[in-house]
């Protein structure tokens, strides 16, 4: 029986999911799971948020903006994990 021990890159040795079904392991690099994180915050601000919640975002902002609301959003869902990575 042959094995592929090929190590990963060194950006992608830090996991955030894992699975073990059936002796085969899965895994996703962090770095992944953060930008997914993020994109998905953003979809969200757009989505499902409403108008008088984004507003109030904005407007408690030192810089009002939208676009530094959405930004500040996606930030903050890709930094919930960072812990993982140390």
């Amino acid at each position: 029986m042959m094995y592929d021990y090929r190590l990963p890159s060194y950006r992608d040795v830090l996991w955030a999911k894992k699975s073990d079904h059936n002796a085969e392991f899965k895994w996703l690099p962090l770095k992944q799971h953060l930008t997914d994180v993020s994109e998905v915050m953003k979809l969200l601000w757009e989505h499902w948020l409403c108008l008088r919640q984004r507003k109030e975002v904005i407007r408690s902002l030192s810089l009002p903006s939208e676009t530094v609301a959405k930004n500040l959003v996606g930030f903050l869902g890709a930094v919930h994990d960072i812990g993982k990575g140390r």
